[in-house]
């Protein structure tokens, strides 16, 4: 507080008292005092006394309301469960509101640490109840109510409450680590929403008839005896006291090893340029098996405009198909190749036997190149052609 001499003094200020409520607390010459130990958001009457050596003579009251505080005497919600995904909650005023409450908001969490607390909803100052939902079945929510006023908010404590039970969902695929050609490696995932305490975990694998793993706690399991790039499948079930749930599947490999087989190429010169070609299945791939036809003979130098030939080995068709006829177009006439299959997956791979044949004579090979040239305005559109054979 600070305040002015009167305007007419009419003698000397000797002394100045300082009243609250009627009640003095201050008395001196200076012209300002801390008054401390106020209530938040009250309304005090103050009025100032000024004194001379023959008497003293009153001020003005004037009215003044100190400032808002966050709410005090906030209890903690009540919480009724409602079903597997619905709980209503209800609260009262804060015993000592320190100002004008503004809203109250409503927080969850499934651990008790306030940085884990979510806004779940937001009520006005006249609203004490409100159904909250889309929650998660079987859960453990902590539930606190916190009131604001201009000054702030304050949490209440925490009430805990678990709703109903359902059966699990969300239930991940497995993870499946090729160990080996002969083994797998499963790690079991719990469900996203388990909806209540799992009871039984079991672990399915290629059918759905007998679990391979029936645990009550998460573990691992390692499917031996398997066949060498072998397909299966892996699938978790999760139970709650209302009942189980399959969850999604996961299908994995073994890893490969070398095919173990022959194969038998059989080969017939179509025309100058062309081969018919056709081979056998390797018995045991053992993998993701690609047959690639080899052919080694003459060939046409890359890029080259004179038609000029090497002697190389080329690839001249790569499938994962066996048993039928195939068609290799890159031959050149009067020319001779020996031609095999290499049967190959990641690890290793397969030779068939060599077949050596030779093209007949053909006509010319020729190539074109043209040249195009074109005058400035009113000029003849001239195009000279030039021609290489072999």
């Amino acid at each position: 507080m600070h305040w002015t001499e009167p305007g007419q003094p009419n003698g000397i200020i000797t002394q100045y008292n300082l009243t609250l409520d009627g009640q003095v607390v201050y008395s001196g010459t200076s012209k300002n005092f801390t008054i401390q130990g106020l209530q938040a958001f009250t309304e005090y009457a103050l009025q100032i006394t000024a004194c001379t050596r023959i008497g003293c003579g009153q001020g003005p009251v004037v009215r003044i309301r100190t400032g808002e505080l966050p709410p005090d005497g906030v209890k903690a919600p009540t919480v009724l469960v409602r079903g597997r995904t619905e709980v209503e909650v209800s609260w009262k005023i804060p015993s000592i509101l320190n100002g004008s409450i503004v809203r109250y908001e409503i927080l969850f969490a499934t651990s008790d640490i306030l940085s884990a607390y979510v806004s779940k909803f937001n009520a006005t100052p006249d609203v004490f109840n409100t159904v909250i939902g889309n929650l998660t079945a079987g859960t453990l929510y902590y539930v606190r109510i916190r009131p604001f006023t201009g000054g702030g908010g304050t949490f209440s404590s925490a009430t805990h409450v678990i709703t109903h039970e359902d059966v699990p969902d969300d239930i991940p695929a497995p993870i499946v680590v090729a160990d080996s050609p002969y083994a797998l490696f499963v790690i079991m995932l719990p469900p996203d929403k388990p909806n209540g305490i799992i009871t039984r975990y079991e672990l399915y694998q290629d059918s759905i008839t007998d679990p391979v793993l029936n645990v009550t706690q998460l573990t691992n399991y390692t499917a031996k005896g398997l066949a060498p790039y072998s397909n299966h499948t892996f699938r978790v079930r999760a139970c709650t006291a209302q009942g189980c749930a399959y969850g999604a599947q996961a299908v994995a490999f073994t890893q490969e090893i070398a095919p173990n087989g022959t194969v038998t190429l059989t080969t017939s010169i179509r025309n100058a340029t062309a081969v018919n070609a056709r081979w056998t299945r390797v018995t045991v791939p053992n993998g993701r098996l690609f047959y690639n036809l080899m052919v080694y003979g003459r060939f046409i130098v890359q890029s080259s405009v004179e038609f000029e030939t090497e002697q190389r080995v080329v690839t001249a068709i790569s499938v994962e198909e066996a048993g039928k006829d195939f068609i290799y177009n890159g031959l050149l006439p009067y020319s001779t190749y020996t031609f095999w299959v290499n049967a190959s997956n990641s690890v290793g791979f397969v030779l068939s036997n060599n077949v050596t044949d030779s093209t007949p004579e053909g006509g010319k090979l020729c190539t074109f190149s043209i040249s195009r040239h074109v005058e400035v305005t009113k000029r003849l559109f001239l195009v000279t052609e030039s021609v290489a054979c072999v």
